[in-house]
């Protein structure tokens, strides 16, 4: 999920026009920017800018939907497993046993019967409409993924191309790039190396309870980080910024 996490939001925050993309790389000569390579550079920000879109998207929709349901689908389970005395289930199992019951009877009574079959009936209708929910969601659900997953097949490759095309343009204009590709590669490798510390460090923070003991009142008054692993993390965010 972290690994999600920062997918999304670097898709997010990745620069749609001119002046975030000249500010974010640090180019302060722009005279070496032609009209070739400012219109390779236009065309990369519109799949920056679609892309942006999406993760956007599939953050404040399709994963708050999933968050909505997975707690649906929890409540649905607790309520209708739950226990004996508050289980769905074994309200209705109940109540097709006193059906039985009283149809067993020399003499069953009708009224009863029917009352007892309108109220199993009743329940199992209203939980077939609670199911019926729930899949249509989880439906919803697997095509938002589903299309997620396949625009971002199409990010892929649609931003290969442009760095094919861009990588041409800058061999025209007589750039190092095999050397340039070196340097990236070289602080891409430190960037992954962070991440995986810094991932390493919120399951730590995660999986560990950090408590803060307050003596004068004799409890624990709650769950906090520790100072020095929040020193960590922002030593480390700092190191990737």
């Amino acid at each position: 999920m972290v690994a999600l996490s920062r997918f999304l939001w670097t898709g997010k925050l990745l620069p749609t026009n001119r002046d975030t993309y000249t500010n974010i790389l640090g180019l302060t000569d722009l005279s070496t920017m032609n009209d070739k390579i400012w219109n390779e550079v236009d065309i990369l920000l519109g799949d920056y800018t679609e892309i942006s879109k999406g993760c956007t998207k599939f953050q404040d929709e399709t994963w708050n939907g999933l968050v909505i349901l997975s707690g649906t689908i929890k409540t649905y389970a607790a309520m209708a497993g739950g226990s004996t005395d508050s289980s769905y289930y074994s309200g209705m199992l109940e109540w097709i046993g006193e059906y039985n019951d009283e149809l067993g009877n020399e003499t069953p009574d009708q009224k009863n019967l029917d009352e007892l079959s309108k109220s199993t009936m009743g329940l199992i209708k209203s939980e077939e409409t609670k199911i019926d929910d729930i899949q249509a969601k989880i439906k919803d659900a697997l095509e938002a993924l589903n299309l997620f997953h396949t625009d971002c097949k199409g990010y892929e490759s649609n931003l290969e191309g442009r760095a094919r095309s861009l990588e041409s343009l800058l061999e025209e204009e007589e750039n190092d790039i095999k050397h340039l590709d070196e340097k990236i590669a070289e602080e891409q490798k430190k960037i992954q190396d962070l991440q995986v510390e810094l991932d390493r460090d919120h399951e730590k923070i995660k999986d560990t309870a950090y408590y803060v003991w307050m003596p004068f009142v004799g409890t624990i008054a709650g769950i906090t980080v520790d100072v020095l692993a929040e020193q960590d993390l922002k030593r480390l965010e700092a190191s990737m910024k």
